[in-house]
């Protein structure tokens, strides 16, 4: 038996967060990938996800491409091609995609159900000893759309029919999760885990927000500080905050004492109420992405609105979006295709010139340097902070008044330029 605990209405108010400001600031798209300068299948993108060996997974409404982007080699699954489960006359739209590396298997959620794709070396193949379909079929509804996809030594599948859940009560056993088993909805958008505490996300449409760690908790705006009971899509923050999008009610945050902080175009900056996608990366910065208006960034109480008009974006209907090892944001959009974009901290050299060593202590830096140069502080924005002239010998910077953060030093030594990033803590 299935129980479904209901959290009890907090008064919790909404606070509304101070220093919210809009910087105008571009990002760097450096490459456009579309179906007029790539092999890429199609330009209406649903999906990203990359795989242990550094591919890109990208699912469109048309196929799959598998983009190795270092050798810039493409593979491209369609209808096109004569291998189950690509062939004849339906072309599967690609609506998830989930990497399992524990099993080396990248899951594959289609307007069809699920299919996945294994292999142990590094290469792409059109073998269909690869290929399996039909995983899950006897669930239900895994025979329908597959909005989302987990793999935590289980799957869990989102579809449009309920949730799916391999092995939840017996091996070999799928279990339905729907409004007939005691849940909101049957539409489910979004499905993340925190790998710093086991616990698991699910976004929904109109069922509001559930989690899991051994038992169901349903967050509802009849029983809970939730806006919006349509949850597209959801991420953790490195602080254990669960960060929600809703097409209406803007961006909501679940803290991890239990409390819920909503913003939106009343209180914040933030350029639009509907949002769609959300990921949180490794300098706990929150990208997301809006319905028509482009993406904002969310950084030490800040939003930073990024569009056609004010960057270098080539199209304000992102569909999706993922953060590669090296700070890269990939886009996935609606008409232009795949997008990848430098943020300010993206390619940050970490090696220092070989004419100064720098520490970092709680409230300053130290410099030592063989020659007189020049260092400039930089927040995330990018708005300088303090510019500091420095002879030969050894020299220290206070950062007291620095608020805890990620902030970017760049060291000018005769010219030559290097950019080390720190956190303030």
């Amino acid at each position: 038996m299935i129980i479904i605990k209901i959290i009890k209405k907090n008064s919790f108010k909404l606070a509304l967060l101070i220093g919210l400001v809009c910087f105008s600031q571009n990002i760097n798209v450096v490459d456009i990938f579309s179906s007029e300068n790539s092999p890429i299948v199609y330009d209406d993108i649903n999906c990203l996800e990359f795989d242990s060996n550094n591919h890109i997974w990208i699912g469109t409404s048309q196929g799959l491409s598998i983009f190795n982007f270092e050798n810039n080699e493409w593979y491209n699954f369609d209808s096109n091609l004569s291998i189950a489960p690509w062939c004849c006359e339906n072309n599967l739209e690609i609506m998830s995609l989930e990497w399992a590396d524990e099993i080396n298997t990248m899951f594959v959620g289609t307007n069809s159900g699920i299919i996945s794709y294994s292999n142990s070396f590094s290469d792409i193949t059109f073998s269909e000893e690869n290929w399996e379909i039909n995983i899950g079929s006897e669930c239900s509804a895994n025979n329908n759309i597959i909005n989302t996809i987990l793999y935590d030594d289980r799957i869990w599948a989102g579809g449009t029919d309920g949730l799916c859940v391999q092995f939840f009560q017996g091996k070999e056993e799928w279990s339905l999760f729907n409004t007939q088993t005691g849940f909101f909805s049957n539409n489910y958008k979004s499905i993340k885990k925190n790998t710093n505490n086991g616990l698991i996300g699910i976004g929904t449409m109109n069922g509001g927000l559930i989690t899991y760690n051994g038992e169901f908790i349903n967050y509802y705006s009849e029983n809970s500080g939730i806006l919006d009971n349509s949850i597209l899509d959801l991420a953790f923050d490195l602080n254990d905050n669960i960060i929600v999008t809703s097409p209406q009610a803007g961006l909501g945050i679940l803290t991890n004492s239990g409390n819920w902080i909503w913003l939106n175009t009343v209180n914040s900056n933030i350029i639009s109420n509907s949002l769609k996608n959300v990921i949180v990366d490794g300098n706990n910065s929150v990208w997301i992405t809006t319905l028509q208006d482009g993406i904002s960034q969310y950084y030490n109480n800040n939003f930073y609105n990024y569009n056609t008009d004010n960057s270098s974006l080539t199209d304000n209907e992102i569909n999706c979006l993922i953060v590669d090892n090296e700070e890269n944001l990939w886009l996935g959009t609606k008409n232009s295709g795949l997008i990848r974009t430098e943020t300010f901290y993206s390619n940050i050299s970490e090696e220092s010139l070989d004419e100064y060593q720098m520490n970092f202590k709680k409230n300053g830096i130290i410099i030592s340097s063989q020659s007189c140069g020049h260092l400039n502080i930089f927040d995330i924005s990018g708005k300088l902070l303090h510019n500091y002239d420095f002879l030969d010998g050894e020299s220290e910077i206070s950062t007291q008044g620095f608020k805890p953060g990620f902030y970017l030093v760049k060291v000018i030594i005769k010219g030559s330029v290097s950019t080390i990033k720190f956190i303030k803590s």
